[in-house]
């Protein structure tokens, strides 16, 4: 089997708050955010998620990642495992990637560069920036940002965008591409397999809920 992930964000502990990664809050945590959610970004700076949060949502991740994908399978990784790999930044624990890679029960891993992946100091081997698979009788275009989404496919499998939404429709004259967030936040914090992603894109343009 294929899967896809992305957006982990090992580590970081805003992505919980600003994301709405709300499962990992602990009940304090969680009631502060639900007071300061729709206020200002300088409001919800207010409050801080503490580290057994953070390590509840590393450890659950992976948990449900090997769950899911097994020792044999492919794992395409589209960027963004941990947070400014290792600088800390102030947002939770400096994170120490290999302890977090090796956690990983697949052994067939594809990493793709995120924004905040930098090959040579995450523990990653190799890292690619953009690929071009041929599965499920399309050709796929696979890169992080949507922004860097490649038109000549009609489909690309991205991230980067967390919750903000599914799929969305890239148009360029009469060339048009749609963009799936493979990301942890869209999926229930689970890989995907392919199967899924295109039983989710035949009900988006079903239900006209690409944007």
């Amino acid at each position: 089997m294929i899967y896809w992930t992305s957006d982990w964000h090992i580590n970081h502990a805003n992505a919980i708050k600003y994301c709405g990664r709300t499962i990992y809050m602990n009940e304090e945590e969680l009631s502060i955010y639900n007071l300061l959610k729709d206020k200002p970004m300088h409001e919800q700076k207010q409050f801080k998620i503490s580290k057994e949060s953070v390590d509840k949502m590393n450890q659950d991740i992976i948990y449900r990642c090997n769950e899911r994908v097994k020792e044999e399978d492919t794992l395409f990784f589209v960027g963004d495992l941990g947070f400014k790999s290792g600088t800390g930044r102030g947002e939770g624990e400096p994170e120490k990637l290999q302890k977090y890679i090796s956690q990983i029960n697949c052994k067939n891993i594809i990493w793709i560069e995120g924004n905040h992946d930098y090959a040579g100091r995450n523990g990653f081997k190799t890292i690619i920036r953009k690929v071009i698979v041929h599965y499920g009788g399309m050709d796929i275009c696979i890169v992080h940002d949507p922004k860097f989404a490649d038109i000549r496919y009609k489909l690309n499998l991205v991230g980067h965008v967390h919750n903000n939404w599914l799929i969305s429709r890239i148009e360029k004259g009469e060339l048009f591409t749609n963009c799936y967030n493979v990301g942890v936040d869209m999926h229930n914090f689970y890989p995907i397999d392919f199967n899924k992603i295109m039983k989710n894109l035949t009900k988006g343009e079903k239900e006209n809920e690409i944007t």
